[in-house]
């Protein structure tokens, strides 16, 4: 177990570094298009820049007005991944004692 008993740390981590790696992965794969294109650095850091400020406002008034309609999770919408992410959080936290019977 990495952190005995602290699913909320394990999760935590995981998300954290999840994140961090899709963001990298993203990034990379759009500069290395901007070469390929012959686009300058600074053009592509600024429109990274631009995306990452709209895409901020729209996606969190987008959370807020479907999480107003929607119970998230629940019966609509089960958060599928999260089970994912709390089961290898009790398997970080407890060992394989964290795991169910079956």
């Amino acid at each position: 177990a990495i952190y005995p008993g602290e699913q909320l740390i394990v999760i935590v981590m995981g998300a954290i570094v999840s994140a961090i790696v899709f963001q990298s992965s993203e990034s990379l794969h759009d500069l290395k298009t901007g070469h390929l294109l012959h686009v300058s650095l600074k053009t592509q850091y600024l429109t990274q820049l631009i995306g990452v400020i709209i895409s901020s406002l729209f996606s969190s008034w987008l959370f807020a007005t479907f999480s107003a309609a929607h119970t998230i999770p629940g019966p609509e919408f089960p958060a599928f991944n999260g089970l994912a992410w709390r089961t290898f959080s009790k398997l970080s936290s407890f060992g394989q004692e964290g795991l169910p019977p079956h």
